[in-house]
């Protein structure tokens, strides 16, 4: 008889512990949205500093019923130009929405422009950053390439 009660008084014990831990709330993570629109600034290229900005659209679709991975495409509307297409994937990590995008964009004046992106973008702060590298070519100069990066900051468009 006197195990059965050390066993109970352990088991008691046990639970008296756990339980504190079992009614711990998970930290919140700021939600996803569908659909955002962002500022960049291009801060540094190929050719040095400078200060381009422009606005991006972006739609973000959960994949199958994952809460941190997500498909992305969307696009810049570049005046005087086509636009500047972006599409690929997204993991969320915390806060930190990080995208791995492809990008495109035909010129008017016969450059085709292909690029690969990495942006990462505070979903709390709605601040981020991204840097680019590309490798585009003139379609009117044949075997004219151009190779270029370039780096800069993003924050949520009001």
């Amino acid at each position: 008889m006197k195990h059965y009660k050390v066993t109970v008084i352990l088991a008691l014990g046990l639970i008296a512990f756990l339980l504190p831990s079992l009614a711990t709330v998970p930290p919140v993570f700021a939600a996803v949205p569908t659909d955002l629109t962002l500022t960049g600034k291009v801060t540094q290229t190929h050719e040095g500093p400078t200060s381009k900005t422009f606005t991006v659209k972006i739609h973000l679709a959960p994949a199958g019923n994952s809460t941190s991975h997500f498909t992305i495409w969307g696009k810049t509307v570049v005046a005087g130009d086509y636009p500047y297409y972006l599409g690929g994937t997204a993991i969320l990590e915390g806060n930190i929405l990080i995208m791995n995008l492809t990008t495109t964009q035909k010129h008017v004046d016969g450059w085709r422009d292909t690029g690969v992106m990495q942006a990462r973008y505070n979903l709390v702060d709605n601040l981020g950053s991204f840097y680019e590298i590309g490798n585009d070519y003139n379609t009117k100069k044949l075997g004219q390439f151009d190779r270029r990066f370039s780096a800069g900051t993003l924050k949520k468009s009001t």
